[in-house]
């Protein structure tokens, strides 16, 4: 998630837009999706934790921590999409 992450933080999503490089902006939208992927893998991978190993407080929360981390992620990686989607690639 965070090497997909960081690929979004190239501003490839903008030099896709200012280039009308539609190669460069589909790219920005399939990292887009494998991050909502990966996101998800995040929140059932955690909620299989809290339920198998029932962790204390402090282990509890980290688990709780990384899913937020992952839905922030998520988040930064969808708004980072939008001006690729300005290109006039189809909304995902």
């Amino acid at each position: 998630m965070r090497t997909k992450g960081e690929e979004l933080g190239e501003w490839n999503s903008l030099k896709g837009l200012l280039n009308r490089d539609s190669d460069l902006c589909s790219q920005v939208v399939a990292n887009d999706d494998e991050i909502d992927i990966l996101e998800r893998q995040v929140d059932l991978d955690g909620v299989n934790l809290l339920l198998r190993f029932h962790p204390g407080a402090s282990d509890m929360r980290e688990v709780i921590s990384a899913m937020k981390v992952g839905t922030s992620l998520e988040r930064i990686a969808d708004q980072s999409t939008n001006p690729s989607l300005l290109n006039g690639e189809p909304s995902a």
